[in-house]
């Protein structure tokens, strides 16, 4: 008997086997196809990360609690964040949640107030969970607040307080050479100046005539410590 076996030349296809050899080898074909743009899919998915970009992250001590402020750059399919906090560094406990509003390409400001219910601890760690409409995470830089006496706290001397033009900041002299953001916060806790410096001086100089008559926040951050200051402007 005369045998026959696949291939372009044969007169009979692919032989005796007919089309049930041909379905089953492009069914394996197809199968592989499959396999091969689920992994790439996944690999690009992973590979850019959460869609949301952290412009900055703070912490500070205030008369109502902790207060912890976070901006973003853009958000894209971004479910929620979650507020963090432990004890010891190591053991997280969810405190608050706030969800966001659809997309942003030019990002938003955030706030939330931890009261301290309850809570009895020399050193407080706080981070972000920030979570997209696939339940995907990441988690923003730790944020760490003493809560002993004023010895751990850095100190910013801004002056002349009251002001009219011009402001001037004298650093914690650690914190020199280093970056440095400086925010002055509205009465209703809204930022309404901010200043980044990649290396910052022994003092920095803000300008204040745009600003309008009344009382003010002044809070400086070199990424891990954050220091405060009442500010009255007149004029």
């Amino acid at each position: 008997m005369k045998k026959y076996y696949p291939g372009p030349s044969s007169g009979k296809g692919f032989g005796e086997a007919g089309p049930a050899w041909a379905v089953a080898f492009f069914i394996r074909i197809a199968l592989i196809v499959v396999v091969i743009v689920a992994c790439a899919i996944t690999f690009n998915s992973q590979a850019q990360g959460l869609p949301v970009l952290l412009k900055s992250f703070t912490a500070w001590k205030a008369d109502e609690g902790i207060v912890l402020n976070w901006t973003s750059s853009m958000e894209k399919n971004v479910s929620h964040y979650a507020i963090e906090r432990s004890v010891n560094g190591s053991d997280y406990t969810d405190i608050g949640i706030i969800f966001t509003e659809n997309d942003s390409h030019s990002g938003r400001d955030y706030r939330f107030c931890d009261a301290l219910k309850n809570v009895q601890a020399q050193v407080l760690y706080y981070r972000l969970r920030m979570v997209d409409m696939e339940q995907h995470d990441e988690y923003s830089p730790i944020r760490i607040i003493h809560m002993g006496g004023q010895v751990d706290q850095p100190e910013v001397l801004a002056y002349p307080n009251p002001v009219s033009d011009q402001l001037h900041i004298t650093l914690p002299a650690h914190w020199q050479d280093s970056k440095v953001v400086i925010e002055l916060l509205n009465a209703n806790g809204h930022v309404v100046k901010r200043v980044v410096n990649n290396k910052a001086g022994q003092t920095e100089t803000l300008n204040t005539s745009d600003l309008l008559k009344g009382i003010y926040l002044v809070r400086v951050s070199n990424g891990e410590e954050t220091a405060t200051q009442r500010l009255v402007k007149t004029k």
